[in-house]
């Protein structure tokens, strides 16, 4: 069997558009403006089973 292909993707200004940080505001989620195509092109990968996806971010609010 053939070991998955890792793609790491930055959410910040690669998925969405980066106003800056988001954790100041509780209704942060609301904040989030996703670039087109993004979602259908991570549709895309996740129906070939060898592809796994990795989404990353260094906004520790994200986290919280």
């Amino acid at each position: 069997m053939a070991k998955p292909i890792l793609i790491g993707v930055n959410r910040d200004g690669t998925i969405n558009f980066d106003p800056g940080y988001f954790g100041r505001d509780e209704n942060w989620k609301r904040q989030i403006i996703i670039h087109k195509g993004v979602v259908e092109g991570i549709q895309l990968l996740n129906t070939n089973n060898l592809v796994k996806i990795i989404v990353a971010t260094n906004q520790n609010g994200v986290a919280r």
